[in-house]
């Protein structure tokens, strides 16, 4: 398994040269909506320039307000798939790779059927038209959910809300929040070397 990490700040030269030497081999990076309060801190193009100089890959993710089942609306759906993909393009992120979208707390089974997976399917809508993947961040039984009702989507698996169960299909896999490293706070990941991960 290949080793990673992904933060909320943005890397600069200093600290993506600090994780190669640490044996770090790619960093999970987020796009934000402007109305998000990290908004200024979110992926662009001389940070994802200056993480692939490095040799690091990068992963990405999409995340807002995904706490609850009221978030996953069609109209929000129609928002981030948008936004998502006009980021990613800004950034300079390639067709053929992938970027995750978050469910951040212990989704149900009526939440996920009735709520998420209808958002993710709006969402996949925009992200096909650029050639991107869709991923999926959660617990297990967001990723396997998910992942059976939309057929190739990535599974990036955290250990919050997994109650020790492993996702067999997953990409990535979340397994230590919130540890410094290198100057920042990252939560460690490991990858199984097939991602969606990608470099300018």
């Amino acid at each position: 398994m290949a080793a990673g990490v992904d933060t909320l700040q943005p890397v600069n030269s200093t600290v993506a040269s600090c994780l190669v030497n640490n044996g770090q081999t790619f960093v999970g990076r987020y796009y934000r909506p402007s109305a998000s309060s990290y908004y200024n801190l979110r992926l662009q193009s001389t940070e994802a320039q200056t993480i692939s100089n490095a040799g690091l890959f990068i992963v990405s993710i999409y995340q807002f307000g995904s706490t609850s089942a009221s978030y996953f609306t069609s109209s929000q759906a129609h928002t981030d798939g948008s936004t998502a993909v006009s980021q990613a393009v800004a950034a300079g992120q390639p067709s053929g790779s992938a970027i995750y979208f978050t469910v951040d707390y212990q989704a149900s089974g009526s939440d996920l059927t009735n709520y998420i997976i209808p958002y993710l399917n709006i969402v996949k809508s925009y992200l096909d038209n650029y050639g991107y993947q869709l991923g999926i961040y959660g617990g297990y039984t967001t990723t396997t959910t998910v992942g059976a009702a939309i057929p190739g989507i990535y599974r990036w698996q955290t250990v919050a809300w997994s109650n020790g169960q492993a996702d067999p299909n997953r990409r990535l896999y979340q397994y230590v929040i919130d540890t410094p490293i290198c100057g920042l706070t990252f939560d460690k990941n490991e990858s199984n070397g097939n991602a969606g991960g990608w470099r300018r």
